[in-house]
């Protein structure tokens, strides 16, 4: 459950409590009647408030029902009108004068009315609430559908203005603080108040969650593998190396083959291509073995690998010179390539 969610309900309950609370205290326009029956009159205000709040109106006006939702409506204020008023009418009889000029049938009568009013008054307080929430929703989702012919996403921040974004543009959205940037492919980003749930609820399929600060879309991954994900992030080849571990590896990976299968073909190209490529040496034999042949199946089983480590794996079987020379003929074969800073970078496969 959405934290979203998890904050209107407590809202609710939040309410109802505080509803109850004043029944409790007070007698909302009629006598005071003993506590319990206070409490029960407010519940069944609630089950009628709440009735008409999350059946009614969604099931009669969402499908034009209107003059069956008034008729329903009034005969529904009726019963629990007049079941209140048998609750409390004991209670009403005890407090009221007892001599002959006071007529106690008019009396009731009036205070039946009365209830009538009260309730009337909140039932028509919470539809309207509810009709107005519900035409805004609608109004967002017609905007969301009128935006979507032309490629754009509208987006909902916790505060400000909905905006509008192309997500075909959009490289990967990352979350600091109480603010999401949305990256675009020319390197900028902008920020909302939002949070990534909110995001990831609202678009759905069109992107996929990849850590605790990421989510990226489907539109500008330029390549994958078992440990991060590659995204555009900027003009002139600008990359970003977004990481998720090893727990969600295989579902993120699964996603990604199945809504970028074009990239999962080439990805497993090149590797394949990787594993079966033979190298010259100097004797002339078509070969690919010994430490250089290592060196390439680290790199490829662990991306991002730097020198020292390798050394430390290999060092027995070879010196730091020669493994630094292995990885300069990789290199300059095309089989790998250098990502980072000299000395916090690493080696990737190509």
């Amino acid at each position: 459950m959405s934290k979203k969610k998890i904050f209107i309900i407590g809202i609710h309950a939040l309410f109802c409590i505080l509803f109850v609370h004043w029944f409790y205290n007070n007698s909302f326009i009629r006598p005071y009647s003993l506590l319990y029956k206070e409490v029960i009159s407010a519940l069944l205000l609630l089950f009628l408030i709440y009735l008409n709040y999350l059946f009614l109106i969604p099931y009669f006006i969402k499908r034009s029902y209107y003059t069956s939702y008034i008729f329903l409506s009034l005969l529904l204020l009726g019963i629990f009108s007049i079941t209140e008023f048998l609750i409390v009418n004991p209670d009403i009889i005890s407090r009221v004068p007892k001599h002959q000029s006071f007529d106690i049938n008019t009396y009731l009568r009036n205070i039946l009315f009365v209830i009538f009013l009260r309730n009337a008054g909140f039932y028509l307080f919470f539809t309207v609430f509810k009709l107005y929430l519900q035409t805004k929703a609608t109004a967002l989702i017609e905007k969301k559908e009128a935006l979507s012919h032309d490629g754009l996403i509208l987006l909902l921040p916790l505060r400000g203005k909905p905006i509008s974004i192309n997500i075909n543009y959009v490289s990967y959205f990352s979350h600091e603080r109480n603010l999401t940037f949305i990256h675009d492919t020319e390197g900028k980003a902008s920020s909302i108040y939002s949070t990534l749930s909110n995001i990831q609820e609202y678009l759905g399929d069109s992107c996929l969650r990849v850590n605790k600060e990421n989510i990226i879309t489907f539109t500008n991954i330029i390549s994958y593998n078992e440990r991060e994900v590659i995204v555009k992030d900027g003009k002139d080849n600008k990359q970003s190396s977004l990481t998720y571990s090893k727990k969600d590896a295989q579902n993120i990976l699964n996603t990604l083959r199945e809504k970028v299968p074009s990239l999962e073909e080439k990805r497993i190209d090149k590797k394949k291509q990787n594993e079966g490529v033979n190298v010259q040496k100097d004797d002339g034999k078509c070969e690919f073995e010994g430490i250089k042949k290592l060196i390439l199946e680290e790199i490829n089983n662990f991306p991002g690998i730097n020198t020292i480590t390798l050394t430390q794996k290999f060092g027995k079987k070879s010196s730091l010179s020669t493994i630094e020379r292995k990885l300069k003929e990789l290199k300059e074969s095309g089989l790998i390539e250098f990502r980072g800073a000299p000395k916090t970078g690493g080696y990737y496969p190509v």
